[in-house]
């Protein structure tokens, strides 16, 4: 289960939303499968938003995000999202690499 997040929304007072990035992507898998799957899971707890994406180039989206997930096959961050990842997870964020991810 994921714990309560610590900040609330000023409208109704509930527990904001995890924000995940699911980046699933790859060669020789079905990747379609596990990605369905992975969505499936996250899917039933209500709180956990999720957006999907191929490769590491959405900057943008990681650095919003909670934590990221990746079920990955053959896909490599460049050198500016390795970095855009360190500091991510240095900053607090959290990364679960499933499979092939390198």
């Amino acid at each position: 289960m994921i714990q309560e997040k610590a900040t609330l929304t000023r409208e109704t007072e509930t527990p904001a939303p995890f924000r995940c990035v699911l980046i699933a992507a790859g060669r020789f898998h079905d990747i379609d499968y596990a990605r369905l799957e992975i969505l499936k899971l996250l899917g039933e707890d209500q709180r956990v938003r999720v957006r999907v994406f191929e490769d590491y180039a959405n900057l943008e989206a990681l650095r919003a995000a909670d934590f990221l997930i990746t079920y990955t096959c053959d896909v490599t961050p460049s050198l500016e999202q390795q970095e855009a990842l360190r500091q991510w997870l240095e900053a607090g964020g959290r990364w679960y690499a499933l499979h092939g991810t390198n």
